[in-house]
C-alpha cells in the first residue's frame, strides 16, 4: 500500500518537486534549529544524530555541556526531526528510488528500503530525546546502545539506498529504454 501512494508521487513531477521543496524546508529548518543550539550553548560540532554510533558517555558529556538552554534547543531539533524531517527524506528519497526502479524495469520493493533508514531514525531519537529529556539522571547504557545500533544502521542503510539510487541513475542514463526491455 505504502509502494502505491509513493507510486503516485513518483510519477507526480508536481508532487516530486512538491516533495523535493518539503525536503529543502526541512532542512533549512533543522539546521537552523542546530545553529540556534550552539548559538545558545557555545557548544560547537555535531549533535548526536549525526555521529556513527552513540557511545553512552559521549552522549551524557555531550548534555552537560548543552546546559538547560542547550538542552531547550536540543529538544527543538529531535522534535522537528520526528515531523517533518522524517517523513519528508522518506518520500523524496523512496520516490526518487522508484522512479529509477521503474525506468530499469526493477520490482518497486527496493524503494521501500528508505523505510528501514526511517524506523532506524524513529528509534535512534526516541531513546535520545528521552535521554536528553530525563537528563542529569541516564538510561541503562543499553538503551543507549539500541539507539547506537539504530544510528548505525541508520547511516549504512542510507549510503546503500544513496549509493543503490546512484548505480540505477547511471544505468538508467547509459541505456536505452529498448536495452531496458530486452
Amino acid at each position: 500500500m505504502i509502494v502505491k501512494y509513493i507510486q503516485i508521487i513518483a510519477n507526480s513531477t508536481p508532487l516530486l518537486i512538491c516533495a523535493f521543496l518539503l525536503e529543502v524546508i526541512s532542512i533549512v529548518v533543522m539546521v537552523n534549529r542546530c545553529g540556534r543550539l550552539r548559538e545558545v550553548s557555545g557548544v560547537g560540532g555535531d549533535i548526536p544524530d549525526t555521529w556513527f554510533g552513540i557511545p553512552p558517555d559521549k552522549l551524557y558529556n555531550f548534555l552537560d555541556e548543552l546546559r538547560p538552554r542547550g538542552r531547550d534547543a536540543y529538544r527543538s531539533i529531535n522534535s522537528w526531526d520526528f515531523m517533518p524531517y522524517m517523513e519528508s527524506y522518506t518520500i523524496l528519497f523512496a520516490a526518487l528510488i522508484l522512479r529509477q526502479c521503474n525506468a530499469a524495469r526493477l520490482p518497486p520493493r527496493l524503494s521501500l528500503s528508505v523505510m528501514i533508514t526511517m524506523v532506524c531514525d524513529v528509534v535512534e531519537s526516541f531513546i535520545l530525546g528521552r535521554s536528553n529529556e530525563i537528563f542529569p539522571d541516564r538510561l541503562d547504557d543499553k538503551i543507549v546502545g539500541i539507539a547506537s545500533i539504530a544510528n548505525k544502521l541508520k547511516w549504512v542503510s542510507l549510503g546503500v539506498e544513496m549509493t543503490a539510487f546512484a548505480i540505477l541513475f547511471l544505468y538508467n542514463s547509459f541505456t536505452t529504454k529498448k536495452q531496458r526491455q530486452l
